[in-house]
C-alpha cells in the first residue's frame, strides 16, 4: 500500500472509483477487491461508490457482473457513456454489432466533454444527459476523491483502433479532468504508443492526477515519458492489486502441500485463452501444445485441473476445451464448472504441484500462495512483467 499527503486527504467523505470491469473475469474481480480494501482501510470514514466502464443504460443487469466487490456499502453507478455488451448471451454471434454500438454511442458523447471545455454550466449539462445518466454525473460532481482503477492502455495494429479504444478507457478520466475533480490513478499497464493522438489522450488523463501508479516496470517507462511530456506528476510502480485482495495468503501457504516427489506433478492446473494472432495458426498451435502437455502427464498419472478464470460471453475459452482431452482417460481431467469466490479459487490454486496459465492473474494467484507456475504470454504487453 501507500501513503498519499495525510493533511490533503485524511477529510475525504466521497470517494469515487472509476472504470470497474466485470468480475466474471476473476482477475478483474481481484483487482477491484483489493482496490476497496486499501481505499475502506486508509478511509474508513468515507462513502465508497463505483461507477462502472459500462453504460448506465445497461442498469440494472450490471449489477450481476459485480457480485465480488459489490456490498451494502458500496454504491454501483453506470458509465456515461452508452455500451451494449451481450452480459447474459449463452454465444457469441454478432460482436460486430456490439463493438460497432459501442464505437458510435462513444462518438456521440464526445459532446459532453466539449461542453465542459467551454464552459457550459454544469446545471445545463446535467439537463441534457438522459435520465439515466444524471445520478453518475452528480456523482462525479459531489466527489471529494476520484480513483481512477487503471487499465490495460494496449498498442494496436491500427492506429485508427488504437484511438478509438484509447479514447474509450480514458473518457472518465478526461471528463473528471475538465471537472477538476481531485483524481488519482492506479494499476495501469501501458504498452507503447504508435500513434500520437493516443498519446495525447493519456497525457490529458494523466495531467490532473496526483498520484499515478502502474503495477509493471516496462509500463513504469512508458508512463515516465507520457508524465514528462504532459508535466504531468512522477508516477510510481505499485505491484498489481490483486495482491491486496487476499486475507488468508501465509495461513495458505503454511497449509499448502509440498510439491510431488514423483518424477512428474500429481496436480497440474490449466487456465486456457482463446484468441487471436497476427502468426498463421497460432490458435492451433496453441491448442495443440495443451493438448499434447495433458495427454503426455495423464499418461503418467497426473491429474489435469482446468480452470475457469474467465466467463465472460465475449472472452469465454469454452469452444478451446473441444478436442484438448480427446487422448486422455475421462477420470484424468477435471474441468471446473462452479462459480467459484475469490477464497475458493485461491485454495484451488495452493492445492495444486503447478499451474501452466495463459491467463496473466492466474499465475499472479499462483504466486500468492508459492505454487510454481509457467506462463504462457499471449501478447506483448507490459503486463506480463509484473
Amino acid at each position: 500500500t501507500y501513503n498519499m499527503k495525510v493533511n490533503e486527504y485524511n477529510t475525504l467523505k466521497k470517494i469515487v472509483i472509476l472504470d470497474f470491469m466485470s468480475e466474471m473475469n476473476l482477475g478483474d474481480a481481484a483487482i477491484q477487491v483489493g482496490l476497496l480494501k486499501i481505499l475502506s482501510k486508509s478511509y474508513p470514514v468515507a462513502t465508497i461508490s463505483i461507477m462502472t466502464s459500462y453504460g448506465a443504460n445497461q442498469l440494472p443487469e450490471l449489477e450481476g457482473e459485480f457480485t465480488h466487490s459489490l456490498s451494502k456499502e458500496t454504491k454501483l453507478f453506470g458509465g456515461l457513456v452508452p455500451t451494449f455488451y451481450p452480459f447474459h448471451e449463452t454465444s457469441l454471434n454478432q460482436p460486430f454489432y456490439f463493438e460497432t454500438s459501442n464505437f458510435f454511442h462513444l462518438l456521440l458523447r464526445v459532446w459532453l466533454l466539449i461542453a465542459l471545455k467551454i464552459g457550459i454550466p454544469k446545471k445545463v449539462i446535467n439537463q441534457l444527459l438522459g435520465k439515466q445518466y444524471r445520478p453518475s454525473f452528480d456523482l462525479i460532481m459531489k466527489a471529494d476523491l476520484v480513483v481512477v482503477r487503471g487499465r490495460n492502455y494496449r498498442s494496436r495494429k491500427s492506429p485508427l483502433l488504437q484511438i478509438i479504444r484509447k479514447l474509450s478507457k480514458v473518457y472518465h478520466p478526461l471528463l473528471c479532468g475538465l471537472l477538476k475533480k481531485k483524481m488519482i490513478l492506479v494499476g495501469a499497464s501501458i504498452w507503447e504508443q504508435k500513434s500520437r493522438l493516443a498519446m495525447r489522450f493519456l497525457g490529458a488523463a494523466f495531467r490532473p492526477c496526483s498520484l499515478i501508479a502502474v503495477r509493471d516496470k516496462n509500463s513504469l517507462e512508458m508512463a515516465k515519458i507520457i508524465s514528462e511530456k504532459n508535466k504531468s506528476v512522477v508516477p510510481i510502480f505499485l505491484p498489481d492489486l490483486a495482491f491486496s485482495a487476499f486475507g488468508k495468503r501465509e495461513e495458505l501457504i503454511r497449509k499448502r502441500k509440498l510439491s510431488s516427489q514423483a518424477d512428474h506433478p500429481e496436480t497440474i492446473g490449466l487456465t486456457l485463452l482463446d484468441w487471436n494472432s497476427d502468426e498463421p495458426d497460432a490458435r492451433g498451435k496453441y491448442q495443440q501444445s495443451i493438448s499434447n502437455l495433458i495427454s503426455y502427464y495423464s499418461a503418467l498419472g497426473s491429474r489435469i485441473v482446468i480452470i475457469p478464470q474467465v466467463s465472460i460471453s465475449w472472452d469465454d475459452s469454452s469452444a478451446l476445451l473441444q478436442g484438448l482431452t480427446a487422448g486422455a482417460s475421462p477420470d484424468a481431467v477435471t474441468v471446473i464448472r462452479d462459480d467459484l469466490s475469490l477464497e475458493k479459487l485461491i485454495e484451488l490454486y495452493s492445492g495444486l504441484d503447478i499451474l501452466v496459465g495463459t491467463r496473466m492473474h492466474s499465475t499472479i494467484f499462483a504466486a500468492i500462495v508459492n505454487t510454481p507456475f509457467v506462463a504462457i504470454a499471449n501478447d506483448a504487453g507490459g503486463k506480463w512483467g509484473i
